[in-house]
């Protein structure tokens, strides 16, 4: 019988997802802005918005955006990732041991920052001035 019960607890814990999965989801979502508005920001596998605008990002990938503006210089900028603070609950879940597999394999155990994105463009040397 205490086997049988253990058996359905873990099928069941491993089918739950962990906190992170349910609390923060597998991506993020990140306000673009921009001064001057209007640029064009495009992430590395060459989604794109005109700012301002918001994209959802993987949380599992590490993300670089660039800004472009004709009549502006180009600038990019780079996520940094780091562990999600769900990850404590996962812990007092199940100790990890069924919650942090599913988090971290779906991604939600990090987060994305900056949580929003303003690009400070700056115009472009037209000719020397």
């Amino acid at each position: 019988m205490n086997r049988a019960i253990l058996t359905i607890c873990i099928v069941l814990a491993s089918l739950a997802g962990g906190c992170c999965s349910i609390m923060s989801g597998d991506s993020q979502r990140v306000a673009i802005t921009s001064s001057p508005k209007g640029a064009t920001v495009t992430t590395e596998d060459g989604v794109m918005i005109t700012t301002p605008g918001v994209m959802h990002l993987k949380r599992k990938e590490a993300h670089t955006l660039t800004a472009e503006l004709p009549g502006y210089v180009t600038k990019s900028m780079t996520f940094e990732r780091e562990w999600n603070g769900w990850l404590w609950a996962d812990l007092l879940w199940d100790l990890g041991i069924f919650t942090w597999p599913i988090d971290f394999g779906t991604g939600s155990a990090w987060q994305l920052k900056p949580k929003a994105v303003n690009f400070k463009l700056r115009m472009a040397d037209v000719g020397g001035r």
